[in-house]
């Protein structure tokens, strides 16, 4: 049995062009791991694994060619968050 823990972090956006450029950061770094999709308005980061070190201030940020546009969320992960699967 494997052991994992999933969590998504999900923002809604309403902007003038179909394809942003969606970008998304922990504690202000550009995020490295994780896995990213935007569609219909709705910007998803999903991280598969997570734990105490996962514990930060995400930010979201969507650009067009009209300006930019972010909103931040704080996460504390305690303790272990798995489960089997």
């Amino acid at each position: 049995m494997a052991l994992y823990c999933r969590f998504t972090f999900e923002c809604r956006l309403e902007c003038d062009t179909a394809s942003p450029l969606i970008e998304w950061y922990k504690d202000g770094a550009a995020m490295t791991h994780g896995t990213t999709d935007y569609k219909d308005g709705l910007c998803r980061l999903t991280l598969d694994i997570i734990g105490p070190n996962d514990t930060a201030t995400y930010t979201c940020k969507a650009t067009t060619s009209a300006g930019s546009a972010e909103t931040t969320a704080s996460v504390r992960v305690k303790g272990k968050c798995c489960r089997e699967g």
